[in-house]
């Protein structure tokens, strides 16, 4: 879990410096407001880290990841059926031969 919020924050840093606040007096109080600074405002930022590399970090990295762990647990799901059919199969053999001997000391 520590991961996870490390990831974040380190995801997040560049937002720090996507704002400033700019404090301006009403009358009787000062109001903040946010004003975008030189690199927030510049279009690579707006392109590079907004678009395209949100959109790989929050859609499509946990899509992936989600299909390759899908896909995992698909065929260890197959793998298990596989072997459960086999030693059912095994069993049944057992079962049919201890049935013919059963069968074959009543006869006697």
């Amino acid at each position: 879990m520590a991961v996870v919020y490390v990831l974040a924050v380190l995801l997040n840093v560049p937002r720090i410096f996507q704002y400033n606040v700019i404090y301006t007096r009403d009358g009787n109080s000062t109001v903040p407001h946010k004003r975008l600074t030189p690199m927030g405002a510049s279009s690579g930022y707006d392109i590079f880290y907004l678009n395209v590399f949100h959109t790989a970090v929050l859609f499509i990295l946990p899509l992936v990841v989600l299909v390759i762990i899908n896909a995992i647990i698909i065929r260890e799901l197959q793998v298990a059926k596989a072997n459960m059919q086999s030693r059912s199969l095994h069993y049944i053999g057992y079962a049919a031969a201890a049935a013919a001997v059963a069968r074959h000391d009543r006869q006697f």
